[in-house]
């Protein structure tokens, strides 16, 4: 008995094999092909054959265009609010924050830009949260109340 090289499904009755060996050589010609007809479909999309024949200089480039369009995302698109972002960012990375990295001043420019939302968070829940991560912290620190905030 010779075993098809792939499964094609046609009109006809199924076979249901007796011997549990056949049965299952079906199924896993089926989930080949299957797993086999995915990939092909997935690396001939255009956007891959295009990606495929770029040179390793315009490859580099996308990961700058996903940064920025991470930035266009969070920065508002209004002109008042982008405004304000500049004026944020003069305020939040001045000579003496210089020296601090991306990640930091972008979470201090979104920190400062929702200082509304900022002013309702319970102050004493965050500093008590930040003690409980370190054992030395919680010994030296100890526990903050309402007082230690006025």
């Amino acid at each position: 008995m010779t075993t098809p090289s792939h499964y094609e499904v046609g009109t006809s009755e199924p076979h249901y094999s007796s011997i549990a060996r056949d049965y299952y050589r079906g199924l896993y010609f089926e989930a080949v092909d299957c797993l086999t007809s995915a990939i092909k479909e997935r690396f001939n999309q255009p956007a891959f054959l295009v990606y495929q024949n770029l040179n390793e200089h315009e490859r580099n480039l996308i990961d700058q265009v996903a940064r920025m369009s991470k930035l266009v995302h969070v920065n508002p698109s209004t002109s008042s609010t982008g405004e304000r972002s500049f004026s944020t960012a003069r305020q939040v990375k001045t000579w003496l924050h210089s020296q601090m990295n991306q990640a930091r001043f972008s979470h201090l420019s979104v920190l400062n830009a929702h200082n509304a939302r900022l002013d309702k968070i319970c102050l004493v829940s965050v500093a008590n949260t930040f003690v409980l991560l370190n054992h030395n912290r919680k010994r030296n620190l100890g526990k903050f109340t309402e007082v230690n905030f006025h």
